[in-house]
């Protein structure tokens, strides 16, 4: 299977409305999405809960 590691930095972090908004879009894709934070496990990304960054 195909594979991409995208970088996409926010100072202030991702938070409730634009992680709900980068969910819908992942899950509009219909492909698995993993996202992580530094060197942390990445989790799936198509939960709200699962993207939310303090």
């Amino acid at each position: 299977m195909p594979e991409r590691t995208v970088a996409a930095a926010s100072r202030p972090g991702l938070h409730a409305r634009p992680a709900r908004i980068f969910v819908e879009a992942v899950i509009r894709q219909g492909v698995p999405v993993r996202i992580g934070v530094g060197g942390g496990k990445p989790v799936p990304a198509g939960g709200t809960l699962a993207v939310r960054w303090p």
